[in-house]
């Protein structure tokens, strides 16, 4: 009769495990909510960049042909065989089109 005997009831008991069960189901909720939002920033985000990545090479694309453009041109004004070299081994050497002597 000397030893101190726990007081607390079974119900006591009970109610405690289910507010502990609460409260991670809650936190549960919590994190998967947090990753959801994670996961569609980081969509959003190769969205913005896959369509920076398309302008940029559309831009690209749109400033060569401009180039080619002026070239054809460039040749046409200086007319003949001799003029298209000469704009031909200037457009190679700005756009890095072939490293080898053309004949």
């Amino acid at each position: 009769y000397e030893a101190i005997e726990d007081r607390e009831s079974a119900y006591e008991l009970l109610q405690r495990r289910a507010e502990a069960a609460t409260q991670a189901a809650e936190m549960e909720k919590i994190q998967a909510a947090e990753a959801k939002a994670a996961a569609e920033r980081q969509q959003q985000w190769e969205k913005q960049a896959a369509a920076q990545a398309r302008e940029a090479a559309r831009l690209a694309k749109e400033r060569e042909k401009l180039l080619l453009d002026l070239a054809e041109g460039a040749a046409q004004a200086l007319g003949g065989r001799q003029g298209k070299k000469i704009v031909r081994g200037v457009m190679g050497g700005i756009l890095g089109y072939g490293t080898g002597r053309r004949r």
